[in-house]
């Protein structure tokens, strides 16, 4: 509600999209493993008493060696969050979960849910919303209402950037999760950032084969026992 978004002030969303892209630089590119997480959303970053992110919910994470440049996996996640080569192909880099990062810093700025935004009017409603009035430098259709004000304007306008370059629809253009974590603390709002039109997805028409895919991985996983948790948690440094 409006009072619980005006408690999450602006510096403080700011250090909690910092916190979430610092945990991914981690599990992508410094962990001993490599770690695509495969479910980021809001969901899965719980706060502690002082706002810091911590990812959790590993359960359809995946690991693989250096060599390896890419998984072609059964497609599991949830629908707004999930990259379109991921979503159409099954196609898994480590920029499925910078997609996913980028549709949470939007929903971090505007204060909407993408979730809450697919349904008749199909597709990415929120990150075409976004799109548009980023298009027209309308930054103060973009913010939270209950947050916004005119001095943080270049800084809004900053993250979004960020946030929309990583849900660039060819995965080639979106940045690693270690330049996010650099472009953020470098705080220059005059670094260009070179953007094109993100993609426009009819979601529920890939409903079905999200479905199948699930049905497919649970009768595999019905053949196998797991061990340990499913869960796991790791803090943003």
């Amino acid at each position: 509600d409006a009072s619980r978004s005006r408690n999450l002030t602006w510096n403080l969303r700011v250090d909690i999209i910092q916190g979430i892209a610092e945990g991914l630089s981690y599990l992508h590119e410094e962990s001993e493993t490599r770690i695509i997480h495969r479910d980021i959303k809001a969901s899965n970053i719980l706060l502690d008493d002082k706002f810091k992110p911590k990812i959790t919910d590993f359960g359809l994470a995946r690991a693989f060696g250096e060599d390896r440049t890419h998984l072609t996996t059964g497609v599991a996640g949830t629908l707004g969050y999930m990259a379109p080569e991921y979503l159409a192909h099954g196609h898994l880099t480590e920029k499925a979960d910078v997609y996913s990062y980028g549709i949470l810093v939007l929903e971090l700025v505007t204060g909407q849910r993408c979730s809450g935004s697919i349904g008749s009017h199909g597709g990415h409603f929120l990150l075409t919303k976004v799109w548009n009035h980023y298009k027209n430098k309308a930054v103060e259709m973009i913010a939270d209402r209950s947050i916004y004000e005119d001095t943080i304007r270049d800084e809004v306008m900053h993250v979004v950037q960020i946030g929309l370059s990583c849900t660039q629809a060819n995965a080639g253009d979106r940045p690693t999760m270690t330049k996010v974590v650099e472009l953020l603390r470098s705080h220059r709002h005059d670094v260009e950032i070179i953007l094109s039109d993100p993609p426009f997805l009819d979601v529920e028409a890939f409903e079905d084969i999200k479905q199948g895919e699930q049905s497919r991985l649970l009768s595999a996983r019905s053949a196998h026992s797991v061990s340990g948790s499913s869960r796991s948690y790791l803090s943003g440094r």
